[in-house]
């Protein structure tokens, strides 16, 4: 799973974009997004950045929750019992905008093996929570394509 900011390291730099590509079409690596990222890339008011953003291919996923007011109906599912705690402990005392990473967290948590991120305050609040998938910085996934 990518989260939107890592979106932005992936379109500044060309060279890392495709050797992912490569190793998508080696079967060794997949992008997951949900509605969530890419209605934050529709919302880039820059129009050459938001053009440069929308060339990353990503595979769509369902959110694996839901949110009134930022989940859209038709892209996601219902939240358990267990995953509204959980996504509550994401958030924290955090800012309660905070719920568009919780949502994109809990759907990793189902859909992928990781999630990479440059929020640090988010990798901070998923290795508190435990959470069950890897939590990677941009460094940390560069880090992995250059061994591959």
């Amino acid at each position: 799973m990518i989260d939107s900011n890592f979106y932005d390291v992936l379109a500044a730099d060309a060279l890392l974009y495709e050797r992912c590509k490569e190793l998508r079409a080696e079967g060794r690596l997949k992008f997951i997004t949900t509605h969530i990222q890419q209605d934050q890339i529709r919302a880039t008011p820059d129009a050459s950045k938001r053009e440069a953003l929308n060339r990353i291919e990503a595979s769509l996923v369902h959110t694996s929750a839901f949110a009134w007011d930022v989940s859209r109906f038709d892209l996601s599912e219902w939240t358990s019992d267990q995953d509204t705690v959980l996504i509550e402990e994401i958030i924290g005392d955090g800012n309660k905008t905070d719920i568009t990473d919780a949502l994109i967290a809990i759907t990793a948590k189902y859909k992928t093996d990781a999630i990479v991120t440059n929020d640090k305050s988010l990798r901070k609040r998923l290795a508190k929570v435990n959470m069950p998938v890897k939590v990677l910085s941009a460094d940390d996934f560069i880090a992995w394509v250059k061994t591959q």
